[in-house]
């Protein structure tokens, strides 16, 4: 018997099942599940530089990641973390530094959906993502 759910990951944002089940959808989203969005700030661990996760490791509560674990949203992810990286080497960033417009746009290059346009049963977060501003400008 294998396990469905293991340790999870502490990221720069923790999704929550109302993130999931409100459909919120965040300024930088970067991936989509059916009807939810990923952050980029999920898939960045918390205090530790140089390392993205995707999948079912992303950061998230039990609950969140139990409703949003499904396989084309972890390849949505997949290829979002593929494009941050591949950008931070060719500027020479850290890869927490990378817009996350950058790779939005990245993504729609390859012709993938980055989620960065909400559907219209989406709420849509407006805050600013604190300390993070620098991330949804155009570079």
């Amino acid at each position: 018997m294998g396990v469905r759910q293991t340790r999870l990951l502490e990221g720069e944002y923790v999704m929550t099942k109302d993130d999931v089940t409100s459909r919120r959808h965040f300024a930088d989203t970067v991936a989509r599940g059916r009807d939810y969005y990923y952050p980029y700030r999920s898939l960045l661990p918390k205090e530790v530089d140089q390392l993205l996760v995707a999948g079912r490791h992303y950061s998230a509560t039990p609950e969140a990641q139990k409703m949003s674990r499904e396989i084309p949203p972890c390849m949505a992810m997949g290829q979002a973390v593929g494009v941050a990286a591949a950008l931070a080497v060719e500027n020479g960033t850290l890869v927490r530094d990378v817009s996350a417009l950058d790779i939005q746009q990245g993504m729609r290059r390859h012709g993938a959906d980055p989620g960065d346009i909400p559907s219209s049963n989406a709420t849509v977060d407006n805050e600013a993502v604190v300390g993070h501003e620098h991330r949804h400008a155009s570079r």
